[in-house]
């Protein structure tokens, strides 16, 4: 069966905006996805989500995954503000 990749879609396009560095969870949050392939790819969280969307990798687990989708509500919210819509 096929995992649904698009919470690592989704999170693949937060990596991509530096916004992510100054959110105090973000990093856990890629660091806990694999703590290995973290520190091996540098913390680059574009390339190891990438290990991800393409399947190569297993689902986390429900706690990682409600992180997450904090994670993307609070990146979701900051895009809503006025300022910056």
């Amino acid at each position: 069966m096929k995992q649904d990749t698009s919470i690592f879609s989704r999170l693949y396009t937060l990596s991509k905006d530096l916004w992510w560095t100054g959110d105090p969870w973000a990093n856990d949050v890629f660091h806990d996805l694999d703590p290995v392939r973290w520190n091996a790819l540098n913390h680059n969280p574009c390339a190891l989500l990438h290990e991800y969307i393409d399947g190569s990798k297993t689902a986390p687990s429900a706690d990682w995954l409600h992180r997450a989708d904090k994670l993307l509500e609070r990146y979701q919210a900051f895009l809503e503000k006025p300022e910056y819509s």
